[in-house]
């Protein structure tokens, strides 16, 4: 499954989220009375591809299993409910968990995404890009204005852009809600929080949690990339984390120089200050 391919129209995350709130508002629909209380006919013909893009946010949501369909009916009867009552960051972690990788899922991870967003985890938050520099360094995988945008829009929706604020606009790396959100609501194994942890043992974690950080190159084994270094400095800023140096330990973790440092830091350990998440 590609996920910025334009054809008819690209899957935009939050088409999908409209279209999951609709279901929790109204469990028990059919997919096309969900299709038209998320795009009402009478509104159809003005949207592009005539509604096109809510009938691919839905099968974006049927495929990953973001919804549940029920299997006693058959054809266009079946009725679909969307399980819980997730909020907006819930289904925002489960929608991230699903197009890259951390969680298991039927449907194959989307590798055009995966791909523009390990891209985009290795560049310095200091820098903005707009479709012709970051397609010149992907050599032809924005080739056009569509396919670019698809991505500003799910970069930002999944917590890892965002828009560049300064005159020239364009897209830049900032992971600090995703990182966060991987700390805090963890799929997997959960880290200590309250008490002192090998600051190794948060980056692994993060990793884990976002499998995209795993295949940025670092040049060295026991570097955080400057993007999750980023994204560490931005919550020890908040009172979040709180990173110390032991002169006894021998695990130490390099956060290279960028965005709000002047220097590359070492530490040691982390302390993550659950009173302030």
């Amino acid at each position: 499954m590609e996920l910025l391919n334009i054809s008819p129209v690209p899957i935009l995350p939050r088409t999908m989220w409209v279209a999951y709130r609709a279901l929790q508002a109204t469990p028990g629909l059919t997919r096309r009375e969900l299709e038209d209380a998320v795009c009402p006919p009478t509104m159809r013909e003005e949207t592009p591809g005539k509604g096109a893009h809510t009938e691919r946010a839905v099968d974006a949501l049927v495929k990953f299993g973001l919804v549940d369909i029920d299997e006693g009916t058959e054809g266009d009867g079946r009725t679909l409910s969307a399980p819980g009552h997730a909020s907006l960051q819930s289904f925002t972690r489960n929608l991230r968990d699903c197009v890259l990788g951390a969680a298991v899922t039927e449907e194959p991870m989307p590798q055009d995404l995966n791909r523009a967003v390990v891209w985009l985890l290795s560049q310095s938050p200091l820098d903005a890009y707009d479709r012709l520099r970051a397609d010149k360094e992907l050599g032809g995988f924005f080739v056009n204005d569509t396919r670019w945008n698809t991505f500003r829009y799910w970069a930002t929706f999944l917590g890892l852009g965002r828009e560049w604020p300064l005159e020239g606009g364009g897209l830049a790396v900032d992971p600090t809600p995703a990182v966060e959100d991987a700390i805090v609501n963890p799929k997997g194994s959960e880290v200590v929080t309250g008490t002192s942890i090998e600051a190794r043992q948060l980056v692994r974690h993060v990793q884990a949690e976002i499998p995209a950080f795993v295949q940025v190159d670092t040049n060295q084994a026991d570097s955080a990339p400057t993007s999750m270094a980023y994204a560490f400095r931005a919550l020890q800023a908040s009172g979040r984390l709180k990173f110390e140096n032991r002169s006894d330990s021998r695990s130490l973790v390099r956060l290279p120089a960028g965005a709000g440092a002047a220097d590359d830091a070492l530490f040691t350990h982390v302390t993550i200050e659950v009173g302030n998440l």
